[in-house]
């Protein structure tokens, strides 16, 4: 059986909690992958140490507001210091890029009907309600 994976400090101005859980679900070992390789790009110094924290808060808050149904993202590390995860789920794609400065940048399109949306969010306390709704939509495509 996997490990559990551990309760991880949260970033307040992220999501006003004093702590976040990853739940131990059947995909933890994915999870933990995930995770590791959020380590490593900073450990590599691909990315800062910021980045990767914030990457692994914003993925983990992702997960919580799906109710822990969203599937992992595919998870890229640029050479210019940003963290990308990206969701491909039918006709829905959707993009979460985390710059080593400036806000964090969110991005869906339909594949079908061309629907598109972008903005770059300061995330405080909460997603905006656009963002859950497109995570929505990764998540009931992937089920």
């Amino acid at each position: 059986m996997p490990e559990a994976i551990p309760t991880l400090e949260a970033n307040p101005s992220l999501n006003g909690a004093a702590h976040v859980a990853i739940l131990a679900s059947s995909d933890s070992f994915q999870v933990r992958e995930h995770l590791d390789f959020l380590d490593r790009m900073a450990t590599q110094n691909v990315v800062s140490g910021h980045v990767a924290q914030s990457a692994r808060e914003i993925w983990i808050r992702a997960r919580q507001e799906t109710g822990n149904r969203l599937p992992l993202p595919a998870a890229t590390a640029s050479g210019e210091g940003h963290i990308r995860d990206c969701w491909d789920r039918a006709e829905h794609h959707f993009e979460i890029e985390i710059p080593s400065i400036g806000p964090t940048e969110f991005f869906y399109r339909n594949w079908i009907t061309d629907e598109a949306w972008d903005a770059d969010v300061t995330l405080l306390h909460a997603f905006p309600e656009q963002v859950l709704q497109y995570l929505n939509r990764i998540v009931t495509a992937a089920e």
